[in-house]
């Protein structure tokens, strides 16, 4: 079996289980919420040390080279930061999620606003370095769906700047034998 089936696996034995026990014991949601935000700024916090190095890779293998560019871990150099994860899209996505339940966490006022001007802004950070323009687009998305037309003026801000960062890392991807303007 190889890692995305058991990625996708191990996702869906989490979400049943949380389920099931939401099910017996619905005043938990709270607490597993505040977790899941908890691991979400983790893997954040994960991720920034990998800008500075990017041969850390949180593996038995961490350090060692296969190629020049290619960690023994299989891990290419283009590919950091990915935090606890083995690719990019999958830390991404996770950290568009956990920046998503930051500002419904806020929103209900289940966290304090030092709490999530601290967790947005380190989640945002680590998804700005990822790369990941399809993680930023969503959380694009997300803003706008919880905001609705209550904040139109910082949304349209935001989506402005999150698409020009979207172009900006969409300008700078060069795939081998493209020239920039195709």
């Amino acid at each position: 079996m190889g890692d995305g089936w058991l990625y996708w696996c191990l996702i869906v034995a989490f979400t049943l289980s949380n389920s099931l026990l939401l099910k017996q014991s619905p005043q938990l949601v709270r607490s597993l919420a505040i977790g899941l935000l908890i691991g979400g700024v983790l893997l954040a916090i994960a991720s920034l040390p990998q800008l500075v190095n990017w041969k850390i890779d949180y593996t038995s293998t961490s350090r060692q080279l296969l190629q020049s560019h290619i960690l023994v871990s299989t891990i290419f150099k283009n590919h950091q930061p990915i935090g606890f994860y083995s690719h990019r899209g999958h830390a991404s996505v996770v950290l568009a999620m956990s920046a998503a339940l930051a500002l419904a966490l806020w929103q209900q006022h289940r966290l304090k606003r030092r709490d999530f001007i601290l967790s947005f802004s380190l989640l945002v950070l680590a998804l700005l370095f990822n790369g990941t323009r399809m993680a930023i687009l969503a959380l694009l998305v997300s803003l706008v769906y919880q905001f609705g037309q209550k904040y139109y003026k910082q949304i349209a801000i935001a989506g402005l700047l999150g698409l020009l960062v979207v172009g900006v890392q969409t300008s700078n991807k060069q795939i081998s034998g493209l020239s920039i303007v195709k």
